[in-house]
């Protein structure tokens, strides 16, 4: 469901934070962040669902015993990986890291930040680790330099974690911005869609709800999320 309302809007870095999700490449300290919802989703927001309540999805790309889950598909290899923090899009997975490897941008080597990449669970000396823009993006395995001692961070998740990827209602998906995410109205929308921008969902209502801001409106709606991913 589709609730509208017509709002002034202050965009701040919007341009920034839209770039960094959809994959465009920003060097900013020659770091490139490189997080988006899959060009595969093909998602446009023309239809709205109806819906009671709102579906919690866990993206596991491994099984036990260090194998990739059945039906997920590598779509590259990537080498001389680090990983050195737990994942700021995925903070509900204890296994999911914030990553970097080698990469060239305009001609120039940079870092590539890969954000978030999945260890095997429950694995130590991991040496690999599954990086994934999205649930139905595929994912590049990451070698790495120095092995993980441990799949999990060792950091624990407090609170309520926000999803990493939403399916919403008027058939958007949208992902968490890691880096600079835009404002309006003294909101923060802090997620990225194909077609605009979204709020933190309100996790207190069945379905949730996000506001949601479409390209090029000075619109705001308030959207039922359908599925939400960690």
């Amino acid at each position: 469901m589709i609730r509208f309302r017509r709002v002034m809007i202050a965009l701040v870095a919007v341009g920034v934070a839209i770039g960094a999700f959809f994959g465009g490449r920003a060097s900013v300290s020659q770091t490139v962040l490189r997080t988006r919802p899959s060009a595969s989703s093909s998602i446009t927001p023309t239809t709205t669902q109806s819906i009671k309540r709102t579906t919690i999805d866990v993206f596991a790309p491994w099984t036990e015993g260090d194998k990739l889950s059945p039906g997920i598909k590598v779509t590259g290899h990537l080498t001389d990986g680090s990983c050195w923090t737990s994942s700021i899009a995925d903070s509900a997975d204890n296994a999911a890291w914030r990553c970097m490897s080698p990469g060239v941008f305009d001609g120039r080597s940079v870092s590539e930040i890969h954000d978030p990449c999945f260890a095997p669970p429950d694995e130590g000396n991991v040496t690999e680790v599954a990086c994934a823009e999205s649930p139905w993006s595929g994912v590049e395995l990451l070698k790495l330099t120095k092995p993980l001692s441990f799949s999990a961070s060792g950091t624990p998740n407090t609170g309520t974690s926000l999803p990493w990827v939403m399916q919403l209602a008027n058939g958007d998906s949208c992902g968490l911005i890691t880096g600079a995410a835009g404002g309006t109205a003294g909101m923060t929308l802090n997620y990225g869609c194909r077609s605009g921008n979204a709020s933190t969902p309100d996790m207190s209502t069945e379905p949730w709800t996000v506001e949601y801001l479409p390209n090029g409106s000075h619109v705001i709606s308030e959207v039922d999320v359908v599925t939400a991913w960690h």
